[in-house]
Parts: C-alpha cells; structure tokens; sequence
C-alpha cells in the first residue's frame, strides 16, 4: 500500500471505523490528506475484508473464512458499473480504469 501512496497512484481510500489502533488510523489520515486521497469510512472491518475479497466463497456463494481488515486502498476500478457511479458521484472520485491492496 506504501507505493500506492509514494506513486500517486491511489483512487480512494476505505479505513475501517471499527480499528482499535488509534495510532494506525491517524497514520491513515494523514496519508490521505498529504496526498490528497478521498478517505472514505467503513463501520466494520470483518465486512470490508470480505468486500476487498479477503475470504473464500464455499460453493453456494457464501464468504467463509474471512480476514479483516483495517484499510483498503483502491488504484483502478476496473470495468464501469453502477456501484463505481455511486461512489464517484458520492464521494467526488475521478473516474480511472478493480486492483484492491489491503493491510491487515
């Protein structure tokens, strides 16, 4: 995620509001507002691993085993959808070409 910051190449970021690591969220903070990346909060960090494909699917579809995570640091969103017009309207997110580095 380091290089993702040094590079400039960082579309948003998504920080867990649920991280008990006070100094690792200011850190965070930081780095978005240094580097003029959207900071945007999710309430629970179990379901934004499983968002950010930190888990297996058993064969009916259902996420089993998943890691959580404090921060997801998204650099390309790949294909155009409707979830990416959401976001980028709510949040003002420029729209590039979906590669997610998460820090456990």
């Amino acid at each position: 995620t380091q290089s993702t910051w040094e590079h400039g190449t960082s579309l948003f970021c998504v920080l867990s509001e649920n991280c008990d690591e006070k100094s690792y969220t200011g850190l965070i903070e930081g780095l978005c507002n240094s580097h003029g990346v959207t900071l945007v909060k999710y309430p629970d960090n179990k379901k934004l691993g499983e968002l950010a494909g930190l888990c297996k699917m058993d064969k009916d579809g259902n996420a089993r085993k998943v890691v959580s995570t404090s921060t997801v640091v998204v650099t390309d969103i790949g294909t155009s959808t409707a979830g990416w017009s959401y976001l980028s309207e709510k949040y003002g997110l420029k729209d590039k070409a979906v590669h997610i580095e998460a820090d456990a």
